[in-house]
């Protein structure tokens, strides 16, 4: 938070200047005309988890967002299913499924 309220480049501005330490109630202000090419920021609040839960803001609750996860995944999975039974035609359940597990570990996103 300091080096935002560096006062050569001024983001912030601090009610007492002077001081490099802030105090509890020191009011802060956001430099709205500074502009600067090389320097940019990106000021997006952090959410809690409590909120998220909630499902407050408009932000979709945990189970809703495992359940889109869970439509996701299973997507992938069928993708991979496909893939592998147009390559090979025809295979056994057994190592039909060891290649679905090996291609979807390979799978990051």
């Amino acid at each position: 938070m300091l080096k935002l309220c560096n006062p050569k480049i001024k983001i912030i501005l601090k009610e007492k200047p002077g001081k490099p330490s802030f105090e509890p109630e020191e009011k802060m202000k956001l430099n709205m005309d500074f502009s600067n090419n090389s320097i940019r920021f990106n000021l997006v609040p952090v959410l809690s988890s409590i909120k998220m839960a909630e499902g407050a803001g408009g932000i979709k609750s945990t189970a809703d967002l495992d359940q889109e996860l869970q439509k996701e995944r299973s997507m992938i999975v069928d993708a991979v299913i496909v893939r592998i039974m147009k390559a090979r035609k025809v295979e056994v359940h057994q190592k039909l499924v060891e290649a679905c597990i090996k291609q979807t570990t390979m799978f990051q996103a």
